[in-house]
């Protein structure tokens, strides 16, 4: 059973805004976890969720018609499951295996929808049929002929992709410049439809790859096999070591990013390490060597001028025998 857009023209009218919307998402400059974002992509998935009770209330879509028959109007909300798994995938909050599990039922619905109206031949069996090969791929040889086969059809998923794009540009400007003909909006939303189906099938392989990781890690996790957290060590900062504070001024202010130390702040940071003693011990220890020093050198000098006088006077002895000098008067 088919439906016209007079029955429903605020859901459609929604459906248009939630598109602007996602497209916004999609094409933001901004980090997916910022709290600005996150609170758009939560109010665009509740939206796009009551949406789509809506639609299946009013009976849009039977398995029991071609796509032929589906009104142009009504064309645009088969993309409701894609739009609802893409955004899904950029949630950050909450188990990410989880998250990855919900879009992948979003992205499956899409291609199974797709499918019965014969607008893709890819469809939950060719999925499976992926998972399948993926097992015990460890133990088995790469298969070369399959792997050449991905990377052909990923190469013409893209050009396709590019192909869509531009597509898509020219019959939005159509759309923008001219009354909203029947067929051009029916070729707009078929466009787009196929977009994304290539985007499904992308999304899909990654999650697959995703899932593997997180569920390794989430094993790893529970066997105890990742080591318990460490403090991480503080990054190695070259220092730079400069005599007084006021060099520690001018050279820090010409390198900001390097920790510069004084002398003297590099003493105390060495005495805490106990590479030296304290200043006020250091400072008695060496007042007492310096006078101990001193006493010593005197005493040493005394010696000198005592050795010196009583060696010289020994001299003279030896040059001036008894009586040598009162010998002027005798024959």
């Amino acid at each position: 059973m088919s439906s016209s857009e007079d029955d429903y023209p605020t859901l459609s009218k929604t459906f248009d805004d939630q598109l602007n919307i996602f497209s916004e998402i999609d094409n933001s400059h901004l980090p997916t976890n910022s709290e600005e974002l996150q609170k758009k992509i939560h109010s665009s998935i509740k939206t796009l969720e009551d949406l789509t009770v809506k639609i299946s209330y009013l009976g849009v879509f039977s398995t029991n018609e071609s796509f032929e028959e589906i009104s142009s109007t009504s064309l645009k909300f088969l993309m409701l499951p894609v739009l609802l798994g893409s955004l899904t995938l950029k949630r950050v909050n909450g188990e990410r295996e989880e998250i990855l599990r919900v879009a992948v039922i979003y992205f499956k619905d899409y291609l199974k929808r797709c499918d019965h109206y014969q607008l893709t031949s890819y469809t939950d069996a060719d999925i499976s049929e992926e998972e399948n090969k993926s097992v015990d791929t460890k133990s088995k040889k790469p298969d070369l002929q399959r792997m050449n086969k991905q990377r052909e059809e990923k190469i013409a998923r893209y050009k396709q992709k590019k192909s869509l794009n531009e597509k898509l540009s020219e019959l939005k400007k159509n759309i923008e410049n001219l009354s909203h003909d029947e067929d051009i909006v029916r070729e707009y939303f078929l466009t787009m439809i196929k977009h994304f189906i290539i985007i499904s099938q992308e999304e899909l392989e990654a999650i697959k790859m995703e899932l593997e990781i997180v569920q390794g890690m989430k094993l790893m996790k529970k066997e105890n096999v990742l080591p318990e957290e460490e403090e991480p060590p503080k990054p190695l900062k070259p220092i730079l070591i400069t005599k007084d504070a006021v060099q520690k001024k001018v050279f820090g202010a010409g390198y900001p990013s390097l920790p510069v130390m004084s002398v003297d702040e590099l003493y105390e940071k060495r005495v805490k390490e106990g590479w030296y003693q304290p200043r006020n011990e250091e400072k008695n220890v060496t007042l007492a060597n310096v006078e101990e020093n001193k006493a010593t050198a005197f005493e040493d000098e005394e010696e000198d001028e005592e050795t010196k006088r009583l060696r010289e006077r020994d001299e003279w002895r030896d040059d001036h025998k008894t009586g040598w000098g009162n010998r002027y008067n005798r024959s």
